[in-house]
């Protein structure tokens, strides 16, 4: 299958190993390479290729979401007007298009299911991915929108969850849905190229994982070597824009896909036991592959 892939950023590059190892080889462009919005080069390069499966894999690239608001212009040519044209073009060629969202936009333990109404929007964040999801399928185009939380890899990248924690000096605890973004990147890919149903999926571990044991995780593995110190919520966010503490439920993905994802622990311990990104040492849990 060809496919062609926006970004080439943490996300883009998952989705890049994942069809490497499947043995496809992905049109990867970049916006420093490409004028995303120049209809005509990129359309070319669509065509040229044969793309069969747009991935929209670009994001915008501050160190968090802290950030979005000192750079809103940016942020929003990114998050929102991007898949928005992004999907209009690949219904114009009719051809499928995946975009990923975030389950950021939920707030609380209740499994929220792709049915439920998000109710979390207290940055402008949340605001352009939701504006985002409702431009991707409002283009009519075959669009598939997964939503992900707290995505980790083996792989060192400041967007890692895992090197986010390795690096923080306070932690903000919380009960969360987590993605093992390889895992979820081939999952993802199979699920359009079975041409299963389009529409919004929630794209994580049916368990949720506790911050707190993951940074205990990382601290024995020696990652992370200063001792363990934890925000208060309430003085977190007289500092920060607020965090979701959010648990998905992932039904209609596993329904999908034909299997569970298995137990993320694991998944998480593989990576810390290969952390860097150098080369796996062992082979990823059974759910992974």
């Amino acid at each position: 299958m060809k496919v062609a892939i926006l970004g080439t950023g943490y996300v883009a590059s998952a989705y890049a190993r994942a069809l490497h190892f499947l043995g496809h080889h992905p049109l990867i462009l970049s916006r420093h390479w490409i004028n995303y919005f120049d209809p005509d080069p990129l359309g070319l390069c669509l065509r040229s290729h044969g793309t069969e499966l747009l991935i929209n894999a670009a994001g915008f690239n501050g160190a968090s979401v802290d950030d979005i608001r000192a750079h809103q212009d940016a942020a929003y040519h990114s998050l929102v007007s991007l898949p928005a044209y992004a999907s209009r073009l690949a219904r114009d060629l009719d051809i499928p298009f995946l975009h990923v969202s975030t389950g950021c936009v939920f707030n609380g333990d209740y499994p929220w299911s792709e049915s439920d109404k998000p109710n979390f929007t207290p940055g402008l964040y949340q605001h352009y991915k939701l504006f985002a999801e409702e431009d991707v399928l409002a283009s009519k185009a075959r669009a598939y929108i997964f939503r992900i939380r707290m995505p980790f890899s083996w792989h060192h990248h400041p967007r890692n969850w895992l090197t986010k924690l390795c690096r923080h000096e306070k932690i903000l605890d919380g009960l969360n849905s987590v993605t093992f973004l390889d895992e979820f990147a081939l999952r993802s890919f199979w699920l359009i190229k079975e041409k299963k149903e389009p529409g919004i999926y929630h794209a994580a571990y049916p368990v949720p994982v506790r911050t707190a044991e993951v940074v205990r995780m990382l601290t024995e593995a020696k990652l992370r070597s200063w001792p363990i110190a934890y925000w208060d919520r309430q003085e977190f966010q007289s500092h920060h824009t607020q965090r979701s503490e959010a648990i998905l439920d992932c039904t209609k993905f596993q329904k999908a896909y034909g299997s569970e994802f298995g137990d993320p622990i694991a998944a998480i311990r593989w990576c810390i036991e290969n952390y860097g990104g150098v080369g796996p040492v062992g082979r990823p849990p059974a759910s992974a592959m």
